[in-house]
């Protein structure tokens, strides 16, 4: 759709798109939609003219067209530029089972895959609410036995 209004106005798709994003002084944008933990979907920030501008600006669009239309006699595919806002930080919500054995060691699994340094956090929020050396907790992510899906890193631990 938006090669066809491109075409139509006889601008640059990614022009097109430019002009449709939402400025930074319009957030928080309620999209109207609700995201996968139940609540509404908004974008809090951000400057996507700004970040659009850079990006093509890194990628050489500039002379895209005429390296695109050299390309063609050799049979290249076709590239182009797309926009997408990935959903991260959801919840809430967040799960973990903590177990304790004889031996005074603590198991706590989480959904995700480590990363971030989430292992030694993890470890480190457990063994303070339990009151015990965080050496003595283990940490097992991405056990689905025990979660079948979890939100994923951005939301994790906080910062």
């Amino acid at each position: 759709m938006i090669g066809r209004i491109a075409r139509e106005l006889g601008l640059e798709p990614s022009e097109v798109r430019r002009r449709n994003f939402i400025q930074p002084d319009e957030f928080p944008w309620d999209v109207g939609l609700t995201f996968q933990d139940g609540g509404p979907t908004r974008y809090d920030s951000g400057d996507y003219r700004r970040d659009s501008r850079m990006a093509l600006e890194r990628i050489g669009f500039g002379t895209f067209r005429a390296r695109q239309r050299a390309a063609r006699p050799r049979g290249a595919t076709r590239a182009g530029v797309a926009c997408y806002v990935e959903g991260t930080g959801i919840g809430p919500y967040e799960g973990a089972h903590v177990r304790s054995s004889r031996a005074q060691r603590l198991r706590r699994d989480r959904p995700h895959h480590p990363g971030a340094g989430h292992q030694t956090t993890f470890a480190q929020i457990a063994a303070d609410a339990l009151g015990c050396d965080p050496a003595n907790v283990t940490v097992v992510t991405g056990d689905t036995s025990r979660f079948n899906w979890g939100p994923g890193r951005s939301r994790a631990a906080p910062s």
